[in-house]
């Protein structure tokens, strides 16, 4: 029987430590759902990028034309495409619309509008409203793991369904 290196102490710390850091993220203002960084805010990624890439809870501004103004697509078709997104999943359209961002700078030049509809169409049942936050967050680690954009939406959109 191998002994292991750690003492019964050190493997409880080990441990504590383990699942106070993956409970960290678990924690959102007003949504409920798990949170990822806002890409302005990701101290530990090296990313700077310019503010205004995060819609903050105090920020007037629309979640469609925030979207349109980020990605810089057409208001009109992403004001017409976002409803669908808010009504399959049950964050609100504020963090929708910023997670729908992180997706989008995986893959810029996707288009915003057709990202949108697939993101409603992939939410599963239309009685039961889904949560973003983990669909983002498995499409970035998919991401990272090496996964092409699509096959890592579709990847993440398959088991959101399950």
């Amino acid at each position: 029987m191998q002994r292991s290196c750690l003492s019964r102490g050190g493997r409880a710390l080990s441990l504590a430590l383990t699942l106070s850091l993956g409970l960290a993220g678990c924690k959102e203002e007003e949504d409920g759902g798990g949170t990822l960084a806002s890409p302005s805010r990701d101290a530990g990624s090296g990313v700077t990028e310019a503010p205004g890439l995060w819609l903050a809870a105090g920020d007037a501004e629309d979640p469609a034309a925030f979207l349109a103004r980020v990605t810089g697509s057409d208001p009109g078709r992403v004001a017409a495409s976002f409803p669908a997104v808010a009504a399959r999943y049950r964050e609100s359209p504020r963090m929708i619309a910023n997670r729908v961002v992180q997706v989008w700078h995986e893959a810029p030049r996707t288009d915003l509008p057709s990202l949108l509809l697939r993101l409603a169409a992939g939410a599963g049942e239309k009685d039961r409203r889904a949560s973003i936050g983990p669909l983002v967050q498995r499409y970035r680690v998919l991401r990272d793991r090496g996964l092409p954009h699509e096959e890592a939406l579709t990847e993440a959109l398959e088991h959101l369904r399950r």
